[in-house]
């Protein structure tokens, strides 16, 4: 239904009804002042404009004149000046130093712990420490290791390999063999006991509950994982591993190579039923690309890759 437009005579009507409803407070009602009077601008003596065109005069004490200069008296004594003694810093106007650029210190080097290879000889025990001594491998020379705080516990034994991490001092009593000694505590130095028994972190986590456990499992192991073409790739990548570290390929080399390796893991072969014969023969047939490797990429210098 579309909206009706009202007639002149109702708008009259509506207009009448509220205008009657408003007394006479409305139309006599103060108005309300401004809530933010503007403050009146103070009269301010502004500086007067120049006028242009017009330039401002120069300070009489400002203006100088080549007649107001007595060149005579300036060029007084000339003959005697001594012109060879100008020297840089005298026609050179001094400039300030340089300012020191502090930038960030870079970080010290890392220096690692010297390491001495030594055998046990002689094992004596104190109240507080634990006397070893050793010899040095390198040079032969005789040298005491004091193991001091929980080091105490370590179960080293006469003809055990060790590796001491730290610095050797001067022995402080004296001695006719031993000159130089070493103090592993808690605090400072390490010492590795036989270095050449690789341990996993998994056979580390299990000893706390069994010391012997570690080396069972390292023993007693599942022959179902073991396959012949895990043990023939074990023992080509360690012949490999000897080549490399000794930068030799000659096929005798190798084959002497092959024969320690597999003497050396009699155990693999007897989990996959094969002879020493038969793992010389696989392992040699795989080990015939080896001179080839090294021609093609070892080299002391880059080869020319040719298509």
């Amino acid at each position: 239904m579309p909206p009706t437009t009202p007639s002149a005579v109702e708008e009259a009507a509506f207009m009448t009804d509220i205008l009657n409803n408003l007394d006479d407070s409305f139309w006599n009602a103060v108005p309300t002042p401004d809530p933010s009077p503007q403050k009146p601008i103070p009269n301010r003596n502004l500086t007067p404009r120049r006028q242009a065109g017009k330039a401002a005069a120069p300070s009489p004490s400002k203006v100088f004149s080549a007649g107001d200069v007595d060149m005579a008296a300036l060029l007084e004594g000339a003959e005697d000046w001594d012109w060879d003694d100008t020297t840089s810093e005298f026609l050179t106007p001094k400039k300030s130093p340089l300012k020191k650029k502090f930038g960030i210190p870079s970080p010290p080097s890392y220096v690692p712990e010297t390491c001495t290879r030594c055998v046990v000889q002689c094992i004596s025990s104190e109240h507080a420490q634990k006397n070893l001594t050793v010899k040095v491998e390198a040079s032969g020379e005789r040298r005491r290791v004091i193991l001091r705080d929980d080091w105490m516990a370590t179960d080293v034994r006469i003809g055990d390999i060790i590796n001491v991490l730290g610095t050797f001092d001067l022995a402080t009593t004296s001695s006719s063999s031993i000159i130089r000694s070493i103090t592993i505590t808690a605090k400072s130095n390490l010492l590795i006991l036989h270095p050449d028994l690789l341990l996993t972190a998994t056979a580390l986590s299990n000893a706390p509950q069994c010391r012997r456990k570690p080396l069972l499992s390292n023993l007693v192991r599942s022959t179902s994982d073991t396959t012949p073409a895990l043990v023939w790739g074990n023992m080509l990548h360690e012949v490999m591993q000897s080549c490399l570290s000794e930068n030799r390929w000659e096929t005798s080399w190798v084959d002497d190579k092959i024969e320690q390796v597999i003497l050396k893991g009699l155990n693999e072969l007897i989990k996959i039923d094969v002879t020493i014969e038969q793992a010389k023969r696989e392992v040699t047939t795989r080990a015939k690309g080896l001179l080839a490797f090294s021609e093609k990429y070892i080299s002391e210098f880059p080869k020319v890759s040719l298509p």
